[in-house]
């Protein structure tokens, strides 16, 4: 079976502010930090379950193009303790917008209220590369 997939996954982090310790004078602080993402992905899956033994299987293949609708940076400003008029700028590594995740995964389903799931995914955008690993054991009652 062919399945056609798509969505959208907003996601807000909050990063409160800090200040170092440790008597080297080298002290930061930093301030409080918002950073927000929405993605959204056009893909396709295929799978298709097969009876062994009386265990259900269900091998799945998928392919996604994930696209960041929202600013890719991740900055933090830090200044020295001893001068806080020296704002320092820590930016972080700027990713493409767009990125592409192939995967595939595997569920069982040994009895009718147990289901048992092992995937993996790879995101290549840009030269970054994310390997996802994620498993999963379902009970019903």
């Amino acid at each position: 079976m062919l399945q056609p997939l798509a969505g959208a996954v907003y996601t807000h982090l909050h990063t409160g502010g800090f200040i170092e310790s440790g008597g080297t004078g080298f002290e930061v602080a930093g301030n409080a930090a918002d950073v927000d993402s929405l993605r959204g992905y056009v893909g396709l899956r295929a799978l298709s379950t097969v009876t062994v033994h009386g265990t259900a299987l269900t091998p799945e293949l998928r392919a996604r193009v994930l696209q960041d609708f929202l600013s890719m940076r991740r900055d933090l400003t830090v200044s020295y303790l001893g001068d806080p008029t020296t704002a320092l700028l820590a930016s972080g590594i700027v990713q493409r917008h767009t990125a592409a995740r192939y995967g595939g995964g595997l569920e069982a389903r040994p009895m009718a209220n147990w289901r048992l799931a092992v995937g993996y995914d790879v995101e290549v955008r840009g030269r970054s590369v994310a390997h996802l690993l994620n498993g999963a054991v379902r009970v019903a009652w």
